[in-house]
């Protein structure tokens, strides 16, 4: 659909990439396409902003299988390296440019939410999610990372 109705199709699906991998990362397991939506503007159709972005994996009662599937595999323990690259040929991008945003986002997020739950003063209830939100980001993202070695070497 952004290929045929976005103004920068390009741009629109790098970002709809990004909101997979992000969504992969902090274990948003609720994150359905009726979260996405396409702006009708005067400068055209773009990809409208995001949101719902939550780690639903911190809560122990709710299911950790995404709504979403990531090259077929909706379980994030079992999606693997062939599963993103799939996703890379379903979204019609380069899997260069997949593995690339993966590493960024790995990066960028891990760091980040390190600094956020150390930088913010926290209730101790507050710091428990926050902590087990990092380390789910830390878990996903070393794995992704694996990833990108074991595809670096073959």
């Amino acid at each position: 659909m952004i290929a045929t109705y976005s103004t920068q199709p390009a741009k629109d699906r790098l970002h709809l990439i990004s909101w997979v991998i992000f969504n992969y990362l902090i274990g948003n397991a609720d994150a359905h396409a009726k979260n996405l939506a396409l702006l009708i503007t005067s400068e055209g159709i773009s990809l409208a902003p995001f949101y719902d972005l939550i780690s639903t994996a911190a809560y122990p009662d709710l299911t950790l299988d995404l709504a979403l599937k990531v090259g077929g595999e909706n379980r994030p323990e079992w999606i693997q390296q062939r599963h993103w690259g799939a996703f890379a040929g379903i979204s019609g991008a380069n899997p260069r440019i997949v593995w690339k945003t993966i590493a960024e986002l790995s990066t960028a997020i891990t760091q980040k939410s390190r600094e956020l739950l150390a930088d913010l003063n926290f209730e101790n209830d507050e710091h428990d999610t926050l902590e087990k939100v990092c380390l789910l980001v830390e878990a996903r993202a070393s794995r992704l990372s694996q990833f990108g070695k074991t595809r670096e070497h073959a």
